[in-house]
């Protein structure tokens, strides 16, 4: 079951049976969930959010015949590895990952894995006195930076 967020910013996607199986080690093997969905199976609640794309954009087929695509005039001065490229041959593996991923996109992330705990939380049906989801205290983009 892939994991959905809506315009509210919560994840959506994991079952409640999926969750409750959380204990002090944390989530179950992948291999022991299930991850099927089929079209009968909703996520409870989000059925009046989601509006057919079909009712909100009128569209106007063609065979595509007339088709013309723009093409973009190739710049060699800006294609591959340029000069403002931050990793030479002494470049660690660190240095690759920051050059793909700056603090918005880690930001983004700790953003929606603490929505996704939250989401979490309020779904379980049983939390154990002494599971670990009772200890989570909110990511942070520095955080995930150090880890």
């Amino acid at each position: 079951m892939p994991l959905l967020f809506t315009e509210n910013s919560e994840a959506e996607g994991v079952s409640g049976s999926d969750v409750s199986d959380l204990d002090d080690r944390g989530l179950q093997e992948e291999s022991d969930l299930d991850y099927s969905c089929s079209d009968e199976e909703g996520i409870e609640g989000t059925e009046e959010r989601h509006v057919s794309l079909h009712d909100s954009i009128a569209f106007d087929w063609s065979d595509g015949s007339d088709f013309v695509p723009v093409l973009h005039k190739f710049q060699n001065n800006r294609s591959g590895v340029t000069q403002e490229w931050p990793c030479n041959d002494e470049a660690r593996e660190s240095d690759y990952f920051c050059s793909f991923l700056d603090d918005e996109v880690m930001s983004f992330v700790a953003e929606k894995t603490n929505a996704y705990y939250r989401w979490v939380f309020r779904h379980m049906e049983f939390i154990p006195p002494k599971s670990r989801i009772r200890q989570w205290a909110d990511t942070t983009a520095r955080e995930l930076w150090q880890w």
